[in-house]
C-alpha cells in the first residue's frame, strides 16, 4: 500500500545548506557547476546572500562580509537576472574569507502597513532611518505627537486624520 505525504510535510531541501556555506566560505568557484538541474532550478541568490551577509565571529569579519556582500552582490542584482546564477554565485563566493564561518539567517523585515503617525514623522524627517522613526514613535506619547503637530499649526482636521484609525 502506498503511503502519501501529507500536504503540510516540509520537503527535503534539494541543495544541503552546510556544503552550500561551506562552499562560500572557502570561495569554492566551481561548486554552482557542480550542482545537477534541480538543485540549480532551487537554487536563490537572494537567499544566499541573506546568510553570506550575516556571521557570527569578531567585528571585522561581520563587517568584511556585510559590506563585501552589498559591495560585490546586492549591486546591481536584479540586473543580472535567474539565467545567470552562476554569475551570482561567482559574486557570492567572492565573499568568503577561506575559513568556515556560522552564518545565522537574519529574517526579512515584514511588509507591515505603516500607520499615518509614523508616514507623517517620516515626512517630517526625511533624513531618519525607520528604526529612529520607531524609536521616536516608542518613547513618545501620542500627546507629545499631537502638540508637536498644533506647533507646526496644522489644522484640527489634518491632526485627526493622523491620529484617528
Amino acid at each position: 500500500m502506498a503511503t502519501q505525504k501529507s500536504p503540510t510535510a516540509k520537503k527535503a531541501p534539494k541543495i544541503p545548506l552546510p556544503d552550500m556555506l561551506n562552499a562560500l566560505d572557502k570561495r569554492d568557484k566551481t561548486w554552482y557547476s557542480t550542482l545537477d538541474d534541480d538543485q540549480k532550478k532551487d537554487f536563490s541568490p537572494w537567499l544566499v546572500m541573506r546568510y553570506a551577509s550575516s556571521v557570527d565571529g569578531p567585528a571585522y569579519v561581520q563587517e568584511h562580509y556585510l559590506t563585501a556582500t552589498n559591495q560585490l552582490c546586492n549591486r546591481n542584482f536584479s540586473g543580472i537576472g535567474k539565467e545567470h546564477d552562476e554569475l551570482h554565485w561567482l559574486c557570492i563566493q567572492a565573499v568568503g574569507v577561506g575559513a568556515k564561518q556560522m552564518h545565522p539567517f537574519l529574517k526579512p523585515p515584514k511588509k507591515g502597513k505603516k500607520n499615518r503617525l509614523f508616514e507623517w514623522l517620516i515626512e517630517k524627517y526625511p533624513s531618519l532611518s525607520d528604526d529612529e522613526i520607531e524609536l521616536m514613535i516608542s518613547i513618545n506619547s501620542p500627546d507629545d505627537f499631537k502638540m508637536m503637530a498644533e506647533q507646526l499649526s496644522m489644522q484640527p482636521s489634518e491632526i485627526d486624520a493622523i491620529f484617528t484609525k
